[in-house]
């Protein structure tokens, strides 16, 4: 599992998920930080509302829809 695809389920990082993740080479092991402030920052990535957001638009059919170009305005 990908650390995005682990962001996704809504569940924190935590030590054992550190260590899982580390002895899967998911994590690199020749960073510098060390391990509590890696877990934290995994942590704080993605906010909740975006985790939500970003779930439910994996979860759609993206080829059945128009996606906008990035440079379109939008009205409010």
């Amino acid at each position: 599992m990908s650390i995005l695809e682990y962001l996704l389920t809504w569940k924190l990082f935590d030590e054992a998920k550190y260590q899982e993740m580390y002895e899967q080479k998911v994590i690199a092991p020749d960073l510098k930080a060390t391990k509590d402030p890696i877990i934290d920052d995994l942590n704080g990535v993605v906010p909740p509302l975006q985790r939500r957001m970003m779930k439910e638009l994996l979860a759609r059919d993206v080829s059945q829809h128009h996606i906008l170009p990035v440079s379109c305005e939008f009205d409010y």
